[in-house]
């Protein structure tokens, strides 16, 4: 009883622990789609999320937990052909925001859209198995293509694609045992899938991402979970 008291112990403890803080390197963004489709069409998106993060404990071993995460945007399409794209997103003290902008085209059913932008991110991790800690500020200049098909007034579909460059810009890493691979620059491409429903102004939305760092060293606290997954809100003002 007593060892079955400890152990829930320590498993709350780390999930009350790590609900507060985040252990990414890089850890993948759903990107903002706000599909604008004319001149003066201002959205707001709103998500939370949850990403599986690494942790370890002496009586289970490796594992991962649900850390929490929120993320903001506003977009407007400026004129009848351009359109510009703010974002932030925050989970623990790990934090990324870009600016962008691009062209948009709607059609009867459907928009395309695409951005050119630069975003700026830090990152943090630890390892307690080692232990081990590392902080990261990194740039990431990106395009990225938007598409999304209207099914009906209250159902919205689509994809996106965003392709870009991680390049590190400070990165600090303690490790008591090695002399550790810092992260170096890496292409990235990051494709997405999402599906909104509700009224007119008011939409609930579902998005799913996968993330891809080529030539990252995806080991130890440098690794990343590369699947995402979130929901939220859309507000058309």
């Amino acid at each position: 009883m007593k060892q079955f008291r400890s152990l829930s112990c320590s498993i709350v403890a780390l999930l009350l622990s790590c609900l507060a803080t985040s252990c990414w390197m890089y850890k993948p963004e759903l990107a903002d789609i706000p599909l604008i489709d004319h001149k003066g069409d201002m959205r707001l998106n709103g998500a939370l999320y949850f990403n599986p993060e690494p942790a370890y404990n002496d009586r289970i071993g490796d594992f991962f937990i649900p850390v929490l995460g929120m993320s903001a945007s506003f977009s407007a399409g400026i004129t009848d052909r351009w359109a510009i794209n703010t974002f932030a997103d925050f989970q623990g003290n790990v934090y990324y925001t870009h600016a962008a902008a691009g062209l948009y085209k709607a059609y009867n059913r459907s928009v395309l859209e695409g951005y050119l932008g630069l975003g700026y991110g830090h990152g943090h991790a630890y390892w307690d198995a080692e232990p081990a800690s590392a902080d990261i500020n990194y740039l990431l200049p990106f395009i990225q293509v938007n598409y999304g098909w209207h099914l009906n007034p209250h159902n919205v579909i689509g994809l996106s694609l965003k392709t870009g460059d991680y390049i590190p810009v400070a990165s600090r890493i303690n490790h008591p045992y090695e002399n550790p691979t810092h992260p170096a620059q890496a292409p990235l491409i990051e494709p997405q899938v999402f599906f909104r429903t509700g009224g007119e102004k008011v939409k609930f939305q579902l998005q799913m991402g996968y993330s891809h760092l080529f030539g990252w060293p995806q080991k130890g606290i440098l690794s990343y979970h590369p699947f995402s997954i979130s929901t939220g809100i859309s507000i058309t003002l």
